[in-house]
């Protein structure tokens, strides 16, 4: 099963605000053999990709029994169906992250806005690659992580996307004095990381 993503959490919710106080086995009932309250629960939950067709049906079966289905709400819920199924470019990953970072991933890219708080590292979206290199060899729990490095720090750059693309993601972060002053044994690591971080905040956000 696929890692649900925010469209598809969005659409259920939706889905389950205009269910209103009916338990899914009444909807059943309603419906007329048309939906199973295991499917519509599914969906609801974002658990599976819903398909145009059924949430069309769906939409119908809620203005019949007197919900406010407008065009706008229609329309705007049909969108997020064609769009939930949209794989990132984090699937390509699928055996390196966890569900999740895959969920966190998914997450910052539907963003408008991250704000981050870090006491002795810096945060994720503003690393370097070798200084997330040697972030990621330092707090690795298993064999499995360090054999992923390569893979991990590669996620970690992909994710900096967010803050270059057409509407740039705003990012709000606080990091303490400890983390730009920190040393490391790699020549000229935390020169690099400290510049970069000064050119984010001098106007490359």
């Amino acid at each position: 099963m696929s890692a649900p993503t925010v469209r598809r959490r969005r659409l259920g919710a939706k889905l389950r605000a205009l269910r209103g106080d009916l338990t899914l086995d009444q909807l059943a009932e309603k419906s007329n053999g048309r939906f199973v309250s295991s499917k519509v629960s599914r969906i609801e939950t974002a658990k599976t990709a819903a398909k145009a067709k059924d949430v069309e049906a769906l939409l119908d079966l809620y203005a019949e029994i007197g919900r406010e289905v407008s065009e706008e709400l229609r329309a705007a819920l049909l969108t997020l169906t064609k769009e939930g199924g949209q794989r990132g470019w984090w699937h390509s990953y699928r055996g390196v992250l966890t569900p999740v970072y895959e969920d966190l991933i998914s997450l910052e890219a539907e963003a408008d806005t991250v704000s981050s708080w870090q006491l002795g590292v810096i945060p994720g979206l503003l690393q370097t690659g070798e200084y997330a290199r040697e972030i990621i060899r330092a707090t690795a729990m298993s064999e499995a992580v360090e054999a992923r490095v390569d893979a991990l720090v590669e996620v970690r750059l992909a994710r900096q996307v967010v803050l270059t693309r057409e509407e740039p993601l705003a990012l709000w972060a606080i990091i303490s004095e400890q983390a730009l002053r920190s040393t490391s044994e790699v020549e000229g690591m935390m020169y690099e990381q400290r510049a970069d971080c000064s050119l984010w905040v001098s106007g490359r956000m």
